[in-house]
């Protein structure tokens, strides 16, 4: 980016820009020292917003006049008596080629503390601009927190009591300084590192009873501080902002915000003692007043959220089992069963009062949710958990058909079914009586039973990091499969009726909801070990199931020739053919993505089959002729109207 050229005196920036920047300085330094003097003189920011233009080429070439008009210009925000935002932005700007550690070298003259006093709001975003360069600078961040401890004091204010905007940077600033510094390992020691290096920051935030302090003084409804607000909104906000911050730490170490080295506090001369089970615990059981109903509601996602930023936690050796899951720390905290009943008993008494049942529902359901997809062992292990949502889900879907489907919660419902261990909605190879799905019929059509249908026979997603699927997600894809087949069993025109209800155009969630349950079996992760066969005793027509998604729609004499047919495009009436917002447009382009997921489904059955048919080749051809011709088809086309024959005669 260049320069902007000012007018009226001659300009060297296009022959040395290096000469012309300096000059800029020099001449921004004398007016800094002009207003300085007189603190009312008015800033020149024209010459302000030319020095933010400079390139970063430049100020790299010039790191001590940079580093000059920085001091000068920090020294002169005390006295200002305008708005110093433009000004704050060039320092930034000025600021960007040097690291934290350059900062920190100059002293006094870096007031960073002041910078981030809650009440000094326009230099916020300055002083944090100046932390975040710690992100790349690990031993300047663990020099700061050895050498100035107020920084930290200040930057917890901040996370629970500024703007948004302001929170949530600060919040991710400590996050991001705590994953680059060691864990709890030296805060359990209790001994102080002579190194100002190792764990330093966690030392500084966990076991500093300045900084340990202002958790519990901002969040908690019965202390009052002189420095936070006491009212119940404030208090709100910080314990909201402390529950989005502390699963990203537990995350880091589970122990760290589950145990405490500080067993009491001196706040405002009382006595404060400290749970034992550290931040963790304080924010789950004694934080929040159940009387609030949003507090409730986000007391319950923060319960889910630690399901969900922990679900990865690596195991540690040194660490009991029980004690690192989340789930066991919350039913040690007697709120686990109390938040699944809120969806198993919605009209039974709870903790958080019968006034705000409905509004927790779908709360609870999400927690339900969280703690299936992330622990399901323990839900499959459970003495009545796994049961008694089964029992929940069968007698929500019993009745009519209309009445089930009418129910407000039916969606919120089927995604927790979605969320069950596969295991649990089967019995051997066939759906029990006491399987939820039984109950959800392929006909009549509905889009929330096509989508539920889908999430369940694809599988579980592909680990992003293992080569080789993890032993549970191995389970669960082969019970995806099981699955299937058991279904199909109980409904053997599960095919027929999806197809039907895609084209129904007036319906468009509908006939989306169908595509995609065809794309989603197309592209199942289902395991590559051969099946079992079918044991269910039911007339399919199947004794042994396909290895893959794709192969269980070619076994299907009606999906590869609706898929090939082209689609209907309603081109006489007004909104047809020719209208990208209309719904048959829609549900071509949906219909054509959906073809396209089939052929690469069969490609990759074809390239990596070592026994592939001659079917699996032609019917391969086929796909890639039909795709050839777009969402409409090859106009004079034959395939589309002349498939069925083939495809009839390829499986004869």
């Amino acid at each position: 980016m260049s320069v902007p050229h000012r007018p009226g005196r001659p300009s060297n920036q296009a022959t040395n820009p290096v000469a012309y920047a300096r000059q800029l300085m020099e001449e921004l330094l004398a007016h800094v020292a002009q207003v300085a003097e007189s603190p009312v003189t008015p800033l020149n920011f024209e010459l302000i917003d030319t020095c933010t233009y400079i390139p970063l080429s430049s100020l790299q070439q010039l790191p001590r006049e940079s580093l000059i008009l920085v001091s000068q210009l920090l020294s002169l925000f005390p006295t200002l008596q305008q708005d110093p935002g433009r000004t704050t932005d060039l320092v930034v700007h000025l600021l960007e080629p040097q690291t934290l550690s350059d900062l920190l070298d100059l002293g006094d003259q870096l007031d960073i503390v002041q910078g981030l006093n809650i009440q000094a709001q326009p230099f916020h975003n300055l002083a944090l601009s100046m932390l975040e360069k710690g992100k790349t600078d690990a031993d300047a961040v663990k020099r700061l927190a050895h050498n100035q401890p107020a920084v930290f004091v200040n930057l917890v204010i901040l996370m629970l009591c500024a703007d948004t905007g302001v929170a949530e940077r600060t919040s991710n600033l400590l996050v991001d300084f705590l994953s680059q510094d060691a864990g709890s390992e030296l805060i359990e020691s209790g001994s102080p590192s002579p190194d100002p290096g190792q764990g330093t920051v966690w030392r500084r935030i966990f076991t500093d009873k300045d900084v340990y302090s202002l958790f519990y003084e901002a969040c908690d409804m019965k202390l009052r501080s002189s420095q936070f607000p006491s009212s119940p909104r404030a208090k709100s906000v910080s314990q909201a902002r402390l529950m989005q911050w502390l699963p990203k730490v537990g995350k880091l170490d589970w122990r760290a915000v589950t145990s405490s080295q500080l067993t009491r506090l001196d706040i405002e001369g009382s006595d404060y003692l400290i749970a034992p089970d550290g931040l963790l615990g304080f924010a789950v059981k004694d934080m929040v007043e159940f009387d609030d109903p949003l507090m409730a509601r986000s007391l319950i996602d923060f319960y889910a959220s630690l399901f969900l930023e922990i679900s990865d936690l690596a195991t540690d050796s040194s660490v009991s089992y029980d004690e690192t899951l989340p789930v066991h720390f919350l039913i040690k905290k007697g709120v686990h069963q109390d938040t699944v009943n809120l969806w198993l008993h919605p009209t039974a008494p709870n903790m958080y009062g019968d006034l705000f049942r409905d509004l927790l529902y779908s709360s609870a359901a999400d927690y339900i949710m969280a703690y299936c997809i992330t622990c399901p062992q323990h839900c499959r292990e459970s003495d009545n958990t796994g049961s008694a949502i089964l029992s929940r889900l069968q007698t929500l879907f019993t009745g009519s058909i209309d009445r089930v489907f009418s129910t407000p919660t039916f969606g919120t419902d089927l995604q927790v079914l979605c969320s069950l261990p596969r295991s649990l909605l089967l019995s051997g190879s066939t759906l029990p009586e006491r399987s939820p799905l039984r109950l959800l019929p392929s006909s009549p059509p509905d889009p929330r039973v096509y989508a539920a249908l889908a999430t369940l026979f694809h599988g579980p997603p592909p680990s992003p990091t293992a080569q080789e699927p993890l032993p549970a997600e191995s389970e669960e894809a082969s019970q995806a499969r099981t699955l299937y087949y058991a279904y199909l069993a109980q409904n053997p025109s599960l095919w027929e009726h999806v197809t039907s209800a895609s084209e129904i155009v007036a319906m468009l969630d509908l006939a989306l909801a169908a595509l995609s349950l065809i794309s989603a079996v197309a592209s199942a992760n289902w395991p590559t070990t051969p099946p079992a066969p079918l044991t269910n005793g039911a007339s399919t027509n199947i004794s042994q199931p396909a290895n893959s998604g794709i192969e269980a729609l070619i076994a299907s004499a009606t999906i590869l020739p609706y898929l090939l047919r082209p689609p209907q495009t309603f081109a006489n009436l007004v909104g047809g053919r020719g209208d990208s917002e209309s719904a048959a447009y829609k549900v071509a382009s949906a219909k054509f993505e959906t073809l396209r997921v089939v052929e690469r489904a069969l490609r990759n059955l074809v390239e990596r089959k070592e026994d592939v048919g001659e079917t699996e080749k032609v019917l391969l051809a086929v796909v890639e002729q039909r795709a050839r011709g777009g969402v409409w088809g090859a106009v004079g086309d034959r395939e589309g109207r002349d498939i069925g024959g083939r495809i009839a005669t390829l499986e004869m």
